[in-house]
């Protein structure tokens, strides 16, 4: 359930990079870490992620790296649609 996508308004990639890097690396739970759409967080329900029919959706009509960082956000509002 790992996950590292865009971010947007990082002055120095390479530092971010190293910094979430290191981050995931001390967790106990390293496998439970999302970083992306200026989001970062680990051991939530990243259950998305393992939602098969959502990921190939993703993976089939995304289109920019855009579309991809944002996917929590799109989960979300699509879970939140269809239960309604």
């Amino acid at each position: 359930m790992n996950f590292k996508g865009a971010n947007f308004n990082v002055a120095h990639p390479q530092l971010f990079d190293h910094s979430m890097e290191g981050i995931r690396k001390s967790l106990s739970t390293p496998d439970h870490f999302f970083c992306s759409d200026n989001i970062i967080t680990w051991n939530r329900n990243l259950s998305f992620l393992q939602n098969k029919s959502f990921m190939e959706c993703v993976q089939r009509n995304s289109n920019t790296v855009v579309e991809r960082a944002i996917m929590w956000r799109t989960y979300i509002l699509c879970y939140f649609k269809f239960a309604a």
